[in-house]
Formats: C-alpha cells, sequence, structure tokens
C-alpha cells in the first residue's frame, strides 16, 4: 500500500470519489484523513450500497477494516476538500496492474 492524497470535488452520494474498489486485495486496511482545519467540513465514506459508514471530522482520521467484496467511496459537505488515504493488505491475484 500507499499514502495519497486527493480532492473530493463531491457534495453528495451520487458523485463519490473511489477511495477503494472491490476485489482489489484479499483483506485490506484503509486509512483515511480528512486534511481540513474546520471541525464541521466532514468526509463520509460509503459502501457498495450506498450507506454511510464513517462520518471523519476536519483534522480527524480512521483506520478501519475493510470488505474486499465492497467499495469504499466518499464525499465531502463541502466542494474541494483534501483526504490524504491509503489501502494497505493483501493483493488480490485477480487484478492485474498490466
Amino acid at each position: 500500500g500507499f499514502l495519497s492524497k486527493a480532492k473530493i470535488v463531491a457534495i453528495a452520494d451520487s458523485t463519490t470519489f473511489t477511495l477503494f474498489k472491490a476485489t482489489e486485495k484479499t483483506s485490506a486496511i484503509l486509512y483515511v484523513k480528512n486534511m481540513s482545519n474546520v471541525e464541521e467540513d466532514y468526509i463520509y465514506l460509503l459502501e457498495t450500497q450506498d450507506e454511510v459508514f464513517a462520518k471523519i471530522p476536519g483534522g480527524g482520521f480512521a483506520i478501519l477494516p475493510v470488505n474486499p467484496l465492497k467499495t469504499i467511496r466518499a464525499y465531502g459537505t463541502k466542494v474541494d476538500q483534501i483526504v490524504e488515504y491509503g489501502v494497505f493488505g493483501t493483493d488480490s491475484s485477480a487484478v492485474s496492474l498490466v
């Protein structure tokens, strides 16, 4: 795994940023940090079924186990919020980088 930063431009769950795609790993841990300095600037994490399962305040972070069969997406309360994220775990042999 590695850490990356991304701009979350979505402010609704219909247009989200994908943090983890289903079946990329056989087991995984997700790290997400909300880089905003304003506590009320939340980042929401959703699973494949559009269910919010985490709400991260500005300056907050989460380390979560991920169901490898579900895609994890994010959106924010404001446009252009920055998140730092990483997915760590065992790569799936079914996924090719080529």
